[in-house]
């Protein structure tokens, strides 16, 4: 989250820290993977991860298929072919083969699931939830779109040309809602702070109002029973939020969650309180006005303003008011 906003914001430079720590550490991830999985191929990460590489805590088979991607779009911001072909190339395929070596199961109906996953800090452990498939579409269209840029048709690729159309989908549960899990288990009303079901939304892309409007109507049902997250309320769950609705077109509801950041969870030297302090609050936030900006969903309570120098996907920059 913390660098959500760097490539947007035109502060590209300040991204490249994130993938050269991925790349320098890479060696000691390896090692770290394969001592635990010998027969895996590729890199995974544990929850938490120090300068060097060292991971603590549980394995996260998420995190490298989520870092990964979000590596390749800040290629879509910068277009430095070097950077997708020496950096975001290895990164990318190593998150995959990992996956592919040993977490995704083909099923007799040839659907594919991530397997015993996890929808972080909220249910159990099990089969295709909704947060591990769509990162894992992210990754592999990632891939795909890399490869053929790249002009790379090997085994691996098309091995991930093979198995993303059999990636179980997105559902629709009984009350509107975008599923957490693949049963209809989602509880109405649920305000965990959690939105990790809605990642195909944001940061991710393969849901959107124009492309899949079903399934984006579908988020905003499920977003709109977690709007609010009382007492469990955390600073970094307001820019996810906000981020989520701008993209979902929902400019006053992308307000009101930088609102009540600033109302909830400011201390007056403006950091972000977790609490003590986690400043993904702060830089999420970044991140996230800039999507309101991208998208055009302006706050009524901005009833003006201006903007310059804003990055863009296709590797321009726009200028302008409102």
């Amino acid at each position: 989250m913390n660098y959500w906003g760097a490539d947007s914001a035109n502060l590209s430079d300040c991204f490249t820290p994130l993938s050269d720590w991925m790349m320098n550490s890479l060696p000691v991830a390896e090692a770290g993977t394969r001592a635990a999985f010998p027969n895996s191929k590729g890199y995974a990460y544990r929850t938490s991860a120090n300068a060097v590489g060292g991971g603590g805590w549980r394995w996260n088979f998420a995190g490298a298929p989520w870092l990964a991607a979000q590596c390749y779009d800040h290629w879509l911001f910068t277009r430095d072919r070097k950077y997708l072909k020496e950096v975001c190339w290895p990164l990318m395929k190593g998150a995959a083969e990992f996956m592919i070596s040993t977490q995704l199961k083909e099923r007799p109906d040839g659907t594919v699931v991530v397997k015993d996953g996890w929808s972080p800090e909220h249910g159990p452990r099990e089969d295709g939830i909704a947060h591990d498939q769509q990162i894992m579409r992210e990754l592999f269209r990632s891939i795909l779109a890399a490869a053929k840029e790249l002009k790379i048709n090997d085994a691996f690729v098309k091995e991930v040309a093979r198995i993303e159309p059999k990636l179980l989908k997105d559902k629709i549960g009984s009350w509107g809602q975008l599923q957490e899990w693949e049963t209809d288990r989602d509880k109405k009303g649920d305000q965990h702070r959690h939105t990790s079901h809605l990642y195909a939304v944001y940061p991710g892309s393969t849901i959107s109002p124009k492309a899949t409007p079903e399934l984006a109507e579908a988020a905003k049902v499920a977003l709109d029973g977690r709007t609010l997250t009382g007492d469990s309320r955390r600073s970094w769950t307001w820019p996810w939020r906000a981020a989520l609705w701008a993209r979902l077109g929902e400019g006053d509801k992308a307000g009101e969650m930088l609102d009540s950041l600033l109302r909830y969870n400011t201390l007056d030297n403006m950091f972000a309180t977790h609490p003590p302090f986690q400043i993904d609050g702060n830089l999420g936030m970044v991140g996230a006005v800039c999507e309101i900006l991208l998208e055009r969903a302006i706050p009524s309570s901005w009833p003006h303003g201006s903007v310059k120098g804003l990055r863009t996907r296709d590797g321009g920059t726009k200028d302008f008011s409102w």
